[in-house]
């Protein structure tokens, strides 16, 4: 569930669900040595992996597995596998899903709630910062993508 290529194409983050909770797993494009590369346990699932655009960091979501909490935007290292905890990205931002890297790599589109607490799509650096706000329909609006970067003539 919800893969994600690595911007080279040699890898693809993904989700399984297995023990009851969402984990999140690496395999390289040919399908051969998948791995869980986050070890969350029982207690949490792991999801919604995005791939940055130089490769080098995955952000994903993680909420409680047995009780309602909002989710948190976690981090971790594309490359090194040495740990298996995500580390949690201090946004200052109290409900962010469902993160899309854009293509020069320096904002982050996502899910976050509007003042009527809905859902609505934001964007703001990747740091954090110059937050806006995109979508003002009452309805929910989810899964927000960049539109790819023309290429160069």
């Amino acid at each position: 569930r919800m893969p994600a290529w690595s911007p080279d194409g040699s890898k693809i983050v993904y989700v399984v669900r297995r023990l009851g909770v969402y984990q999140i797993w690496i395999m390289n494009a040919d399908g051969t040595e998948a791995q869980q590369i986050i070890r969350s346990g029982v207690a949490y699932n792991d999801y919604a992996p995005a791939w940055s655009p130089k490769g080098d960091i995955i952000l994903f979501n993680q909420s409680c597995a047995t009780r309602y909490c909002n989710p948190y935007l976690m981090s971790t290292s594309a490359t090194d596998r040495t740990t298996e905890q995500g580390s949690r990205a201090q946004l200052n931002v109290a409900l962010i899903k469902n993160v899309d890297y854009s293509p020069d790599g320096f904002y982050i589109a996502y899910e976050g709630v509007g003042e009527a607490g809905n859902f609505d799509i934001f964007f703001m650096t990747v740091s954090g910062g110059d937050r806006v706000r995109l979508t003002t329909d009452s309805a929910q609006d989810f899964h927000p993508v960049w539109r790819p970067s023309p290429p160069n003539p």
